[in-house]
């Protein structure tokens, strides 16, 4: 929002100039009179206002070298007249919430997640992460496609794990699209990326219907061929994600 103000106003300066009573008036043609301030403050509403509508918000900066501030993360939701909501942040494409209604009728989260994006960033254990090119182990980290054999990251006691060290879900995700009932994410996966052939472009959609029923939907088309599997690594407590174990739960 921040960003987007500064260059709305550097624009609205270099086409204007300021008149003796502190407004501006557009150069070269005249015009109405323009309080700079007022203006400012219209759009900073409007920005936030199409923010909110489309249900997004801040949800803190990844860390660089020298714990330098980083890219800042999204969360976007979506909520239905039954009283769901669910939440995922372009930083990993992950899950982050899933709020539904209890027996006593109170929202419960009942998906594990963490309150911004440091979590994520620094968390090993894939919570609510959007796992690709290849969830789960691959044996001895190599895999031969068309008579080619490519090696890959050995992460775990000599196996692939994740598809490796360079993981989908420690990544910015684009946003492809942003509407009241989905969210789709687009990452570009180049050549050889996490060892494997054939680029391509993976999206995520996350859909809530008004039944409560969260969809996730995986699509990619390789230029190659290639390992492609897909998942979501969410942990889930039916209880809410802050009420103990789920050794109990039957």
């Amino acid at each position: 929002l921040i960003h987007c103000l500064r260059v709305m106003l550097a624009d609205n300066l270099k086409a204007r100039e300021m008149m003796p009573d502190g407004t501006y008036r557009k150069k070269a043609g005249g015009g109405r009179p323009v309080d700079a301030q007022a203006e400012f403050m219209k759009e900073a509403i409007r920005l936030s206002a199409e923010a909110a509508r489309h249900g997004n918000e801040p949800f803190g900066a990844v860390l660089v070298k020298d714990n330098q501030i980083g890219q800042k993360a999204l969360l976007y939701t979506m909520k239905n007249d039954a009283g769901t909501s669910v939440s995922v942040s372009d930083y990993g494409a992950a899950l982050v919430s899933l709020f539904v209604r209890g027996k006593d009728g109170n929202p419960v989260d009942v998906v594990l997640g963490y309150d911004n994006v440091t979590g994520y960033e620094k968390g090993g254990d894939s919570i609510g992460a959007t796992v690709g090119r290849n969830a789960n182990r691959i044996g001895g980290a190599s895999i031969e496609i068309n008579g080619v054999t490519y090696e890959l990251d050995k992460n775990d006691n000599g196996n692939n794990l994740h598809s490796g060290y360079d993981y989908y879900n420690k990544r910015f995700w684009d946003v492809a699209e942003n509407a009241d009932d989905h969210v789709t994410f687009r990452l570009h996966s180049p050549d050889k990326d996490q060892g494997y052939p054939g680029a391509l472009d993976m999206y995520v959609t996350y859909t809530l219907d008004e039944d409560s029923m969260l969809t996730i939907h995986y699509e990619a088309v390789p230029d190659k061929d290639t390992v492609i599997n897909m998942t979501n690594h969410s942990y889930f407590n039916l209880n809410g994600h802050d009420s103990g174990t789920v050794l109990n739960h039957s």
